[in-house]
């Protein structure tokens, strides 16, 4: 780019210094290691001579840059143009991460995430930069003499961390659950035995999304985690359903008979395949399969709110709706990037695998140890739930939704044993919404 460098004049000794500090620029900045240039449409910019290394990597960057576009790069082109693949957040998430694994002095991290700039010479900052890196810096060690844990202070878990590490664990619980009831399963009757195989499909599906989940969630990839979301929410409701309803797992098995060739779906007038309509081949008879609308309308009324407020609300993550274009509108433009649900999806997956092992715990027919490591995952997922809305209340000033606190009460509404533990820790959080819900 050098005919571009021709283009750029820098500023005059005896002009304002473009940093505002309110002295001539040969007496303020151009004492630094950097220049402010004017290019030929007057817009200031802040120029810093580059090292041999980094030279070179720009150079093996526009060779990639023709490898992926199949041209040489333009002077508008970004040369860095991986940013495309990778939103700001990604990017200053990795550098911490880089940061520690490197063992770099934790003051360098709080100094980075606070003012997003790491810096090898202090000559390369403006004077406002400067009083920013040193305020940054006074704050840090004031913390450390107040008794602070200087590694945690620069490289602090984050609520998000802690909600990860639940549904990891849970993965783990939900795998021993599937391993020790469902494949040693001993046949007790027809009825139970057929809502027990339902069973197991559903906690098969529920459990290996949550891996799923963790995994972009783990990566910042968190709008789309709300379509598998929503695919637990499906599993968990229709678990509810048919321990609800038993008799209504021959409609889930009449599904699996369709894959065996004992059933077919039943064709409209213009010989479509119709879903819900699942006909027996040896007796002509009819089975129908109930929508999720109709599964929650005959269960209970959170499973109605949840209906409204979770499941439409995967759904349009999940669906083309237009509603959801706002999120990526920044600034005028599109910021396709917009990543910022990590927290709101972990805590949505932490509430499900509430109520999906709250259901298996109340329900299934698995031994006891089995059940008492149910009891214990939901108390600590309770418990990791209330830490997290207690984090976000106090710092970063988010409500957990109605819809949330409506449905640990309704958990806690289910087990006597489970409902003294988890009423003791409601009371403990807020009375006011205790009272409300309960």
């Amino acid at each position: 780019m050098p005919k571009k460098r021709k283009e750029l004049v820098e500023v005059g000794s005896d002009e304002p210094c473009p940093c505002e500090s309110g002295r001539a620029y040969g007496r303020c900045c151009k004492r630094k290691l950097f220049q402010w240039h004017r290019d030929s449409a007057g817009e200031i910019l802040k120029s810093v001579k580059l090292g041999d290394e980094t030279l070179e990597i720009i150079e093996e960057n526009l060779e990639k840059f023709k490898e992926t576009f199949g041209r040489k790069a333009r002077k508008s082109d970004r040369i860095f143009f991986q940013s495309y693949s990778i939103s700001e957040r990604d990017m200053h998430r990795q550098a911490i991460s880089a940061m520690k694994d490197a063992g770099i002095n934790p003051v360098h991290a709080y100094v980075y995430r606070k003012t997003q700039r790491i810096v090898r010479d202090k000559k390369l900052l403006t004077p406002d930069e400067l009083k920013e890196h040193m305020a940054a810096c006074k704050e840090f060690y004031d913390a450390v003499d107040a008794g602070a844990d200087p590694y945690t202070l620069g490289y602090p878990d984050s609520v998000d961390d802690h909600l990860l590490e639940e549904i990891e664990k849970t993965h783990i619980v939900g795998g021993y659950f599937i391993d020790n009831h469902f494949n040693r399963y001993r046949r007790v009757s027809r009825e139970v035995d057929d809502v027990e195989t339902v069973a197991a499909a559903l906690s098969i599906n529920f459990v290996r999304s949550l891996k799923a989940v963790h995994v972009l969630l783990k990566s910042d990839i968190s709008y789309d985690a709300y379509n598998l979301l929503r695919s637990m929410y499906e599993n968990y409701l229709s678990l509810k359903y048919i321990y609800r309803y038993p008799s209504e797992s021959s409609a889930f098995l009449a599904q699996l008979g369709v894959e065996l060739g004992t059933h077919e779906y039943a064709v409209s007038r213009s010989g479509d395949p119709v879903q819900s309509r699942i006909i027996e081949k040896s007796s002509g008879a009819i089975i129908e399969f109930p929508s999720r609308w109709k599964m929650a309308l005959r269960l209970d009324n959170i499973d109605r709110e949840m209906y409204k407020e979770l499941y439409r609300s995967f759904s349009s993550f999940s669906h083309s709706d237009m509603s959801n274009i706002a999120i990526f509108l920044k600034g005028g433009k599109f910021d396709y990037h917009n990543q910022g649900f990590t927290v709101d999806a972990a805590i949505k997956c932490n509430l499900l695998i509430l109520l999906m092992f709250s259901c298996l715990m109340q329900n299934s027919t698995c031994r006891v140890y089995l059940r008492r490591d149910l009891k214990f995952l939901c108390q600590r997922t309770f418990i990791s739930i209330l830490g997290a809305v207690k984090f976000l209340e106090e710092f970063e000033r988010i409500e957990l939704p109605k819809i949330g606190w409506s449905i640990l009460a309704a958990v806690a509404d289910v087990d006597d044993k489970l409902d003294l533990f988890l009423r003791l820790a409601l009371a403990e959080w807020d009375e006011n919404a205790v009272a409300h819900e309960l």
